[in-house]
């Protein structure tokens, strides 16, 4: 049996092999690329701007974040190898606190000899579902706030051994920094008070006898099944997910009858009465907070967020479905993560079904409240800010697979505790549970790494996304962006037919704008301006960005030209777009002087 130091530098070394390539990743197009450019040609922000900037409108508030990336300026100029070695390194220290975590959840006299912290490490750290929050510069805030919130996980774990007030603060600490960090920290609030109020159990890992765990009995599943059986019958026939909630209380009800008998129904109320006020007084902290934050640094919230709670509020029945379809999702996402894709705009109705299954086996868990159940329920309280994002207002995407990268750290420690369990159930003897731990984790490195290859240049990241999410103008823009790039100009045209032809509400600008490139490259500088100018029309003349482009690329043209009829049209063309830009930003960085704009 490997000592523990050693079983870290195995973990250490798996890891940064298996992610090693990601170092040498180009700078993603989509967001990390402008948020690079942001970073280099910004001034320094002061400390007291960045945690307090009082903007007039805000979408996320994540100062810690927005810290680390002020490091790599710093320690490399924002170099993209330092940056991605950054997140490669962040990821390597939550596979480390997962260990530790699941170290912490064995039997302290058999955590010397268990291989539960070793196979719950590696089965977090080298699952296909990380990849897209490693590789991905943006994708930092799902490690950065899984790297808190587990630390917070880790500090409460050590809390229930010794209760030490001190332990308790610094797990405080370390979900705050992580609410900082993203909001989906929030969540770990329900998770926190679950796992101080958790039972003791014996939990054992590889190698240890589980004889004496106990298995739920043949009645409780009986009744389990019929519940939820009811319930996916309720959403196929009748489509009402307030009955569906109403049939989960009747469920915990049934599941608790026997402890009402025992207890009484005064002792019960009470009971059931303290837990609803935990619940209320941990949402309201968790909302307050939210609200709080946002009201302190931001003027108002970004149109974005009111756009989907007046969605939720108008209509909560679909709002609940949207939210057990997520659910399902993401699960599934957990247990079989294929088919991988960066942009996933919508998802299978069935995955409804799948929710509902699952929201009342979480039911089926509050019966036990043991420590392993609350780690359960800590990944799923922290999916639980991601659902609102699958209305669709709120991100460029619906679903996302960097959404399960923090609830997957959790989850990989139960998984594998019961399939320890399991085995051990199963008289499988420990050199062949070992032999299926060590073929099971060989293949997450092998698809790992290979997804790590495809998020390696943007050309294959967005032939993949398009192959499956061919309908995502996004994607397709990003990769017509890919294409030009390597001067493929009749592929990339032919990408820019597919997404015009694509039905959509929604205007996306930067498409006839990179298109436009296009047409500049190959010298068909008519049919550009012509595009530059359509993305203003279609924009109803109020997008500051189109205004800009077409002023820059009018300044190359006036330039370039010899034509003086041609020049002076230019010229007249440049100087309305200006007043034109002006009025709607009254910006002096492009100043207008007896008429005319100044020529950079």
């Amino acid at each position: 049996m490997l000592k523990g130091r050693y079983q870290i530098l195995l973990i250490c070394a798996v890891v940064l092999g298996v992610f090693f390539i990601s170092i040498f990743a180009e700078i993603n197009s989509l967001d990390d690329q402008g948020m690079i450019n942001n970073l280099v040609n910004s001034s320094e922000i002061s400390l007291v701007d960045r945690f307090l900037p009082h903007s007039e409108a805000g979408g996320y508030y994540r100062p810690l974040i927005h810290l680390s990336y002020e490091l790599d300026r710093i320690v490399s100029l924002a170099d993209r190898r330092f940056m991605h070695f950054h997140n490669i390194l962040l990821h390597l220290v939550n596979v480390l606190l997962v260990f530790w975590l699941a170290r912490l959840f064995v039997r302290p006299e058999n955590r010397r000899k268990s291989l539960l912290p070793l196979v719950s490490s590696l089965c977090f750290g080298l699952h296909p579902i990380v990849t897209e929050s490693v590789d991905w510069i943006s994708g930092r805030t799902d490690v950065l706030a899984g790297t808190f919130v587990l630390l917070s996980a880790v500090f409460l774990m050590k809390f229930r051994e010794n209760r030490s007030l001190s332990l308790l603060l610094a797990a405080i600490v370390a979900v705050f920094l992580g609410i900082m960090t993203k909001e989906t920290a929030l969540g770990f609030l329900f998770g926190a008070a679950l796992i101080l109020s958790a039972r003791s159990e014996q939990p054992c890992g590889m190698g240890e006898d589980c004889s004496t765990q106990k298995t739920p009995s043949g009645k409780s599943v009986v009744i389990f099944i019929s519940f939820a059986a009811l319930g996916i019958a309720t959403v196929i026939i009748l489509s009402n997910y307030w009955l569906v909630l109403a049939e989960g209380a009747l469920y915990f009800l049934v599941m608790d009858f026997q402890k009402i008998q025992k207890n009484g129904v005064a002792a019960s109320t009470r009971k059931y009465l303290r837990h609803v006020i935990t619940v209320v007084l941990v949402a309201g902290v968790s909302i307050g907070l939210f609200a709080l934050m946002r009201t302190v640094v931001f003027a108002s919230n970004t149109s974005k967020i009111s756009l989907t709670l007046k969605s939720i509020f108008q209509d909560p029945n679909y709002a609940f479905s949207v939210f057990l379809g997520a659910f399902g999702f993401y699960v599934k996402k957990f247990i079989f993560p294929f088919p991988q894709s960066f942009a996933i705009g919508e998802i299978d109705p069935s995955y409804i079904l799948l929710g509902v299954l699952l929201f009342f086996g979480c039911i089926f868990l509050l019966q036990r409240r043991t420590v392993s159940n609350a780690l359960v329920f800590s990944g799923v309280f922290l999916l639980l800010p991601a659902f609102p994002v699958a209305i669709g207002t709120i991100a460029w995407t619906g679903y996302a697979e960097r959404y399960v990268y923090i609830s997957a750290a959790f989850w990989s420690v139960v998984v594998c505790y019961y399939a320890a369990e399991k085995m051990k159930e199963m008289q499988i003897s420990v050199r062949y549970q070992f032999s299926g731990v060590v073929l099971f984790m060989v293949c997450f490195g092998m698809v790992t790494f290979q997804r790590n290859v495809v998020w390696n240049t943007n050309l294959a990241l967005y032939t993949d996304t398009v192959e499956k999410n061919p309908i995502c103008i996004a994607a397709r823009i990003q990769y017509i962006i890919a294409l030009a790039k390597v001067k493929n100009y009749s592929e990339a045209i032919r990408q820019y037919k597919a997404a015009s032809s694509i039905t959509t509400i929604n205007y996306y600008e930067s498409l006839d704008q990179n298109m436009a490139n296009i047409l500049a490259a190959q010298g068909k500088h008519d049919e550009a301006l012509l595009l530059f100018e359509s993305s203003i029309m279609k924009g109803g003349g109020k997008s500051v960005s189109a205004h800009e482009l077409t002023i820059d690329y009018l300044q190359e043209r006036i330039a370039a030209t010899q034509n003086s009829a041609k020049q002076k049209m230019l010229q007249k063309k440049l100087l309305t777009y200006s007043e034109k830009l002006y009025a709607l930003n009254h910006s002096p960085s492009r100043p207008i002087v007896q008429g005319r704009p100044h020529l950079q």
